[in-house]
């Protein structure tokens, strides 16, 4: 049985467990009232209910605290973003203060982890990013130290997702990197997170393209990680996957979630989606122009005329029609999904699936329909990772433990998961 002991997809601050929130918390939240009342009006305006936060720590908050904190059904990505919230406003990025980071990691070095890569928001907001980086290389350095190289905890910056601040901010990064390359060692990707919807991979075409010529260039390498196909409410499943294989065409080395490429098409049956005139046009260009045709190799029938016709027609201003997951919708969606998982398979995507997080944020209405699924039918190049696994009250243990039992998920398929996982610890982009 395959024993799973590398993460490569934790959000830092989504690893505190409500326990974590309501210890860490009682002695800081009186002074976090104004950011508190922030995210209970946000979490009203989203969810629907405002959060009693000021009774969360009392002497019996955890279980209350729990209720609005953790995630155990389906929920957009605004909704989670909500939970979210809290910890942004109880626990606000300080430059000498790495009390969570000491929480989490001494966690993870205590559950046997012998990997784990973290992802933190780049600390702009910090007036010396460069010192508090290297106080967090530090600290990663001495919980390596200490487990005789048994713990390897590492370190991935999430970048703004708007284009010109993350190339801004890599900038800075990299300089930083340069400069001191032995102080920040630990770094070892740039991540790309939050709302995806609005920023397709196409946008960092020349951010991707900048790192790449760096790698090439110095001896500290970056990998890129992207966000993508985890959330579809306001785009088609079409553009979902045709972002994916876009993200990988355009430089990105990991693709976190990738829900869309194999989500049962079933799964949206009776939904209805109203994309922009810009999405769809980005689409039908992409199906008439050199990388979608590429799909044609593996029996995607591209109807050219008729694609033509629709392209020219949104051009001169007419309405993006609505797409309905009918039977109609089912036949065309499946055929686009096979040939892009048989596409993927021949390029080498790489995914990190994280099958509970999935299983909520996709709003997977049965186990059947879970992504997982088709990327084991079509083997595909898989590492399982938790996440948030204190929002979703898991750890990679019981996602093991659900992709064998729940999932069923083949145990050779398994095998080959933790494979991958420990093969790109020992990789150059790691």
């Amino acid at each position: 049985m395959a024993a799973f002991t590398h993460e490569h997809h934790l959000h830092l601050y989504g690893c505190l467990t409500a326990a974590d929130v309501y210890v860490l918390g009682r002695d800081r939240w009186q002074a976090r009232r104004q950011e508190l009342q922030r995210y209970a009006s946000r979490h009203a305006a989203i969810c629907g209910v405002v959060p009693p936060y000021e009774q969360f720590w009392s002497p019996q908050g955890l279980e209350l605290l729990q209720r609005y904190y953790e995630i155990d059904r389906a929920l957009s990505f605004a909704q989670f973003q909500a939970k979210f919230d809290l910890l942004l406003a109880l626990f606000p990025l300080r430059q000498d203060d790495l009390f969570i980071w000491q929480q989490v990691l001494t966690k993870h070095q205590q559950a046997g982890l012998r990997y784990a890569e973290y992802r933190v928001i780049y600390p702009s907001s910090l007036a010396a990013p460069h010192t508090y980086l290297r106080a967090v290389n530090a600290l990663l350095a001495r919980y390596e130290a200490d487990s005789g190289g048994n713990f390897q905890p590492r370190l991935a910056l999430s970048l703004a997702r708007p284009p010109a601040q993350a190339q801004a901010q890599y900038r800075a990064l990299r300089a930083m990197l340069d400069a001191d390359p032995q102080g920040l060692q630990h770094i070892t990707a740039i991540d790309l997170c939050g709302f995806e919807e609005d920023y397709p991979p196409s946008l960092y075409r020349q951010l991707f393209a900048a790192i790449q010529h760096d790698n090439h260039r110095r001896r500290q390498k970056l990998a890129i990680l992207l966000h993508v196909g985890e959330s579809f409410q306001n785009i088609s499943l079409h553009s979902a996957v045709r972002r994916i294989l876009q993200a990988h065409t355009c430089g990105v080395h990991r693709l976190g979630h990738a829900i869309a490429l194999g989500l049962n098409v079933e799964n949206l049956r009776g939904t209805v989606v109203q994309e922009s005139r810009q999405e769809r046009l980005a689409h039908l260009q992409w199906l008439l122009h050199a990388e979608g045709r590429e799909l044609r190799d593996f029996g995607y029938h591209i109807a050219a005329p008729a694609l033509q016709r629709e392209l020219a027609q949104l051009q001169a201003g007419m309405p993006t029609p609505p797409c309905r997951y009918d039977d109609a919708t089912r036949a065309e969606l499946e055929s686009l999904q096979t040939a892009a998982l048989h596409w993927a398979k021949a390029q080498g995507l790489r995914i990190e699936t994280c099958p509970t997080s999935n299983l909520r944020l996709g709003q997977v209405r049965a186990l059947g329909f879970h992504p997982l699924h088709k990327f084991s039918q079509h083997h595909l190049s898989v590492t399982l990772s938790s996440d948030d696994p204190g929002i979703f009250a898991s750890d990679l243990a019981q996602e093991a433990h659900f992709c064998r039992t729940a999932l069923q998920i083949p145990a050779s398929f398994m095998r080959q998961m933790e494979e991958n996982q420990a093969r790109l610890c020992s990789a150059k982009l790691c």
